[in-house]
C-alpha cells in the first residue's frame, strides 16, 4: 500500500488478536486537531470548515464488506474541550484502535503522558495510531511549519521504536491527503487478523486485491 512521496508514516507489527466482525474505534485528542473534521472526512467524505467543539461523544457505524462477510466499524468522536478531557477515557475501554489526533503545526500537541493514560485504560491488544492533522497548512506554510514537522516526525518515530504508539500517519480532514491510506490501513489489519492467516496463500491474495482497489 502507497500513497505517494508526501506521507511520512511508520509502523511497527503489533501483537494483538481482534477476532471479530464488529471492531471498536474511537478517535482522541486533547483541543482543536480537527478530530471531528477528520471522522467526517472518514465517514461522510465532505470537509465542514466550521465545526463546532465536540462537547459529548458521538457514534458512527462504517460497514464494509470483505470475502463475502460483512464488518462493522464502530466509530466514537470523543469530549475534545481540554476540561472533560477525562471524560473521553470512559469511552476507551473496550476499544480495539485508539487514535490519538494532533495538530501537525504544533508540536507540544504530542503528549507522551497523554499516551501512557491510553495505554493504562485499553487493553494490551489494542492498537494506537498518532495521527497527524492539517497537513494542508503545512504545506502552504511549510517555511513556517516545516522545523516543526520535522520534529513531529522524529518524536512519533521515536515513540515506534519505544512501543509507545504501533503507527503514525500525516493526513489532511480539508484536502484529503493521507485519507484513504489511513482508512485502508485500519482495515488491513482487521481483515488480516480476522480472515488472512499468512500461511493461506488464496486469502492473502484476495486481501492484496481489495486493499489496491
Amino acid at each position: 500500500m502507497h500513497e505517494g512521496n508526501f506521507i511520512n508514516n511508520y509502523c511497527i507489527e503489533p501483537d494483538f488478536n481482534f477476532n471479530k466482525k464488529v471492531i471498536k474505534v474511537i478517535f482522541i485528542s486533547k483541543d482543536d486537531s480537527g478530530k471531528t473534521s477528520l471522522i467526517n472526512r472518514l465517514i461522510k467524505n465532505h470537509f465542514l470548515k466550521d465545526l463546532r467543539r465536540t462537547h459529548y461523544g458521538n457514534y458512527h457505524e462504517l460497514k464494509f464488506e470483505f470475502n463475502h462477510n460483512q464488518y462493522e466499524i464502530n466509530i466514537w468522536d470523543t469530549i475534545g474541550a481540554k476540561r472533560f478531557i477525562h471524560l473521553s477515557f470512559f469511552f476507551l475501554k473496550g476499544s480495539n484502535i485508539v487514535i490519538y489526533v494532533i495538530d501537525l503545526t504544533k508540536l507540544e500537541k504530542i503528549d507522551e503522558i497523554f499516551i501512557d493514560k491510553i495505554k493504562e485504560t485499553v487493553s494490551k491488544e489494542a492498537l494506537i495510531y498518532l495521527v497527524g492533522n492539517k497537513l494542508d497548512l503545512v504545506e502552504e506554510e511549510i517555511n513556517k511549519y516545516g522545523d516543526n514537522l520535522i520534529k513531529c516526525r522524529k518524536k512519533a518515530k521515536l515513540l515506534i521504536e519505544n512501543k509507545d504508539i504501533n503507527f503514525y500517519f500525516e493526513v489532511s480532514a480539508k484536502n484529503r491527503k493521507g485519507i484513504n491510506y489511513l482508512m485502508k490501513n485500519i482495515k488491513w489489519y482487521i481483515l488480516r487478523n480476522k480472515e488472512c492467516h499468512l500461511s493461506n496463500l488464496r486469502y492473502c491474495n484476495i486481501l492484496g486485491k481489495y486493499m489496491n482497489m
